[in-house]
C-alpha cells in the first residue's frame, strides 16, 4: 500500500511537470534583409549618404517559437518583452538592425520597449520597432515601414524623422 502511495505521488508529479516541459520556450535566430529601395522618400539628406538608395542590410533577431501565431491569425505584433527569458539575451543578440554608417539599432535602442516581430497569418512579416537617436547633432525617429498601430495621430513610414 506505501509503494502506491509513492507511485501515485510520482505521477502526479511527473503529471505537472510534463506538460510545462513540453511548452517550454525555444529560441532560435534568424537573418533578415531589409533595404532602402527605390523613392525620394526612403532616404534623404542628411541620410543620403548614410544610407543610400538601392542599399541593403542584414539584420538578426532572436524569436521564440512558441509565441508564433498560428496560420489565419491575422497581423500579430509579439513584442520581446513577452518572450520569458528576454532579460537573460544580450540586446544585441535579441535584435541586430545596422542601417550603414548609423548608430546600431538593437533591442537596447528601441524607444520604450517599442520591439516586437510582426507576423502575418504565423509568417514573418516584418518589425514593429521605434527609436529615437541623434545624427549630426540633431535628434530623430526610426520605424520601419512594415507595422501595425499610430503613432502621435499619423501612420508609422519608413521614414527617418524628427520625433513628435
Amino acid at each position: 500500500m506505501l509503494c502506491q502511495s509513492r507511485l501515485a505521488r510520482l505521477a502526479l508529479v511527473l503529471s505537472v511537470i510534463a506538460p510545462a516541459a513540453a511548452n517550454a520556450d525555444v529560441y532560435y535566430t534568424a537573418n533578415f534583409t531589409m533595404g532602402v529601395f527605390g523613392g525620394a522618400a526612403n532616404s534623404q539628406p542628411p541620410f543620403s549618404s548614410a544610407i543610400p538608395q538601392g542599399s541593403s542590410y542584414t539584420g538578426s533577431l532572436v524569436f521564440d517559437q512558441t509565441l508564433v501565431p498560428g496560420s489565419g491569425s491575422g497581423f500579430v505584433n509579439v513584442f520581446f518583452s513577452s518572450f520569458p527569458a528576454i532579460g537573460q539575451i544580450p540586446p544585441a543578440i535579441a535584435l541586430d538592425m545596422p542601417l550603414g554608417s548609423l548608430p546600431a539599432f538593437t533591442l537596447a535602442s528601441a524607444t520604450e520597449g517599442n520591439a516586437a516581430i510582426q507576423y502575418n497569418n504565423g509568417a514573418f512579416n516584418g518589425l514593429f520597432y521605434i527609436s529615437d537617436f541623434s545624427y549630426l547633432g540633431n535628434p530623430y525617429e526610426l520605424h520601419p515601414r512594415r507595422n501595425l498601430g499610430h503613432h502621435c495621430g499619423r501612420h508609422r513610414s519608413p521614414h527617418l524623422q524628427p520625433p513628435c
